[in-house]
């Protein structure tokens, strides 16, 4: 018996005894079938701005408008690759920070 055979026998038994047996319904079980899976939806976030409470130092300050840039954006489809619509997409983004700055 080659090397091969013998790790295709020991793979076959570890498969065979690793699968689930049969089942068999009987006349007197009852079958019941799980509701398909909801997608989630992605419920938007609103901060107001009583909520926040911007750090004094200016690099916490500054992590933390990060953060909230890349909370706006990940809320908006993908950042185009033309110029122009960068541009509108960067001006929105930005209003967007300032009103939740206030």
């Amino acid at each position: 018996m080659s090397l091969l055979e013998t790790i295709k026998n020991l793979f076959c038994k570890i498969v065979a005894e690793t699968s689930a047996p049969e089942q068999t319904n009987k006349p007197s079980e009852v079958v019941t079938k799980k509701a398909a899976p909801v997608a989630a939806t992605k419920q938007a976030t609103k901060v107001s701005t009583a909520q926040l409470q911007i750090p004094e130092d200016s690099t916490l300050k500054r992590h933390f408008i990060s953060a909230l840039k890349c909370q706006i954006e990940s809320e908006m489809p993908p950042r185009p690759t033309e110029s122009t619509l960068k541009r509108h997409y960067d001006s929105t983004v930005q209003s967007k920070l300032e009103n939740l700055l206030g």
